[in-house]
């Protein structure tokens, strides 16, 4: 498939908004509960900070109208986009998509809730991926289902995606933003996905769900359901060849070793699984500025062969692996 495209799929969410001649796609509504509304987010624009190697200092009333952003709660509207974050980061978020408006003089952005932050546009790289550094995940919201039932909200989502839903193999990921509060939700949206898995491949006979493992290896449709609150859910459909991530939620859960000598072993981890790939067995690999040795660690147990190059001491344990070279210098 094309970027911005899927076997079977018209032009991505966002290019059939607000283009004159383009047909626009019906909102699906199901149960009388999908939420319609404006592409363009209403709300506050911040003009954007300057930079001069850096940031330069910012006028109060930069502060004050990023703070009435911030204090947005209304929920995104149809043709918006909902990016999900850790926890303390939404000022972070919407402050960098601010920033890009220098190229995109029409973006907007807000907070919503914690965790959860809207933009009136989608941010890309040249290759056309989404692209955002305080975002771990995001979609064009295509429905917004309010329903306290979870039979009834599984309904209404399974409804809403069916219709969207364009090609042969998809895959499905129900989730909460990463918060205290919506972490207790985690039960919830499970048993919402397991009721809208069914109704999906009752409604799509011929249509394959796949699981997260092939994302990494073909594109297929992404549709994400985002459990806002105990009643709310947003859903939207990307590419997952451009999607952020592909974990779910964009939350990349890494099970390392308890003995890693520190938790930078998890973010290798996590990159590694990201590429697909890494180094094997007998391959030798140099971990430049490795103390305490993290990286180092988790690279030997891939029975990998290391060079280990810091001034600093390294774990004393790893020190009695045979396929370890410790250089202390720079």
């Amino acid at each position: 498939a094309k970027s911005g495209q899927t076997a079977g799929r018209g032009p991505h969410p966002e290019s059939t908004r607000g283009r004159s001649g383009t047909a626009r796609r019906p909102t699906p509504h199901a149960h009388g509960h999908m939420a319609r509304g404006p592409a363009a987010a209403r709300g506050l624009t911040a003009p954007d900070v300057p930079r001069a190697g850096g940031l330069a200092p910012r006028d109060p009333s930069q502060d004050r109208e990023l703070s009435q952003l911030m204090a947005a709660t209304a929920p995104p509207l149809i043709g918006e986009w909902l990016w999900t974050t850790r926890e303390g980061a939404e000022r972070d978020c919407v402050e960098e998509l601010l920033l890009r408006r220098g190229r995109d003089p029409k973006l907007t952005a807000r907070g919503f809730a914690p965790g959860l932050v809207v933009s009136s546009r989608a941010v890309r790289d040249a290759s056309g991926r989404l692209d955002l550094t305080f975002a771990r995940q995001g979609f064009a919201v295509e429905a917004v289902t309010r329903e306290l039932d979870e039979t009834a909200l599984a309904a209404a989502l399974a409804s809403a995606a069916a219709l969207l839903i364009r090609s042969d193999r998809y895959a499905l990921q129900v989730f909460v933003p990463d918060t205290e509060t919506s972490n207790r939700l985690s039960q919830r949206a499970e048993r919402i996905e397991d009721q809208l898995a069914l109704q999906l491949a009752a409604a799509l006979p011929t249509a394959e769900r796949v699981d997260a493992s092939e994302l990494r290896r073909s594109t297929v449709e992404l549709v994400q359901v985002c459990l806002c609150s105990a009643d709310t859910a947003a859903l939207g459909v990307v590419p997952s060849d451009q999607a952020l991530s592909i974990w779910v939620g964009g939350r990349a859960r890494m099970k390392v070793g308890a003995d890693r000598p520190s938790r930078s072993a998890r973010k290798l981890e996590e990159a590694l699984a990201w590429l697909g790939t890494g180094p094997s067995a007998g391959e030798l690999c140099v971990d430049l500025g490795a103390a305490p040795g993290g990286w180092t660690w988790l690279l030997l147990n891939r029975r990998a062969r290391v060079i280990a190059v810091d001034p600093a001491r390294l774990d004393p344990r790893l020190l009695e692996q045979r396929r370890l070279r410790h250089i202390q210098g720079s």
